[in-house]
């Protein structure tokens, strides 16, 4: 490969790269509702400091519990 081959193919290679972690974002944005469908401000103290659902009282509308926020 001459000099210039191989340059023209790190920049076809490192233009992949980045446009494949750009879909992923951007993929990642468009799923947002579906990754994460809670409200990141919505908080109920009732429900402060829940154990994890293999513990005694623990429920499935928490699987891993909850912290002091609910």
């Amino acid at each position: 490969m001459s000099a210039l081959a191989t340059i023209w193919w790190e920049i076809k290679r490192g233009s992949v790269l980045g446009f494949t972690v750009l879909f992923l974002f951007l993929f990642a944005a468009a799923l947002a509702e579906m990754i994460a469908p809670y409200d990141p401000a919505d908080q109920d103290i009732t429900k402060a400091l829940k154990p994890p659902v293999v513990m005694e009282g623990g429920s499935m509308d928490h699987i891993l519990g909850t912290d002091e926020l609910g």
